[in-house]
């Protein structure tokens, strides 16, 4: 039951990690249309929201993939030199002690940011700017959902470690 949990929850952060790569592209497509708006006196505000937006939600969303794949920034002081069942207890220690709180205070905060934000229809303060600020509001709750879910993952494949003989 576990290794299918695992499975789903990595190939469901697999998926949303491969597909936001996407918003690179279409981040130097805004930009480049924007300079060259730019460049001829006829930039518009809703430009510049959209670039951040992008910007935004490239990042958020890569997140956990980035979290699945081992490439975060991590301090390594002894780490490295652990085998694999103490690389498994650490990694247990921190999911436990660290991510998991900090990722449920989170979601809770940013889902609570993200409703307020929908109710009362929030835009950009800027006179032309995009409509319906909600949506980057709510790609950050679910870009904390992702780490939940991949740390449940990482916590459940950390056990399988610890458990196993070798």
């Amino acid at each position: 039951m576990t290794d299918v949990l695992i499975k789903y929850i990595d190939r469901f952060v697999e998926r949303i990690g491969n597909s936001s790569g996407w918003l690179a592209l279409i981040l130097i497509i805004v930009v480049c249309i924007d300079v060259v708006l730019r460049s001829l006196d006829s930039s518009v505000t809703w430009l510049s929201d959209l670039q951040w937006h992008i910007f935004a939600a490239l990042f958020l969303l890569g997140g956990a993939y980035t979290l699945q794949k081992d490439s975060h920034v991590r301090v390594d002081l002894f780490y490295n030199k652990f085998n694999r069942k103490d690389k498994a207890w650490v990694n247990l220690m921190g999911i436990l002690c660290l991510l998991l709180p900090w990722c449920i205070i989170l979601m809770v905060y940013t889902f609570r940011f993200a409703i307020d934000s929908l109710f009362i229809m929030e835009g950009s303060p800027d006179p032309n700017g995009l409509p319906f600020r909600f949506v980057i509001k709510f790609i950050l709750f679910f870009s904390i959902a992702l780490v939940f879910l991949q740390s449940i993952s990482m916590l459940l494949k950390s056990i399988k470690t610890i458990k196993t003989n070798n």
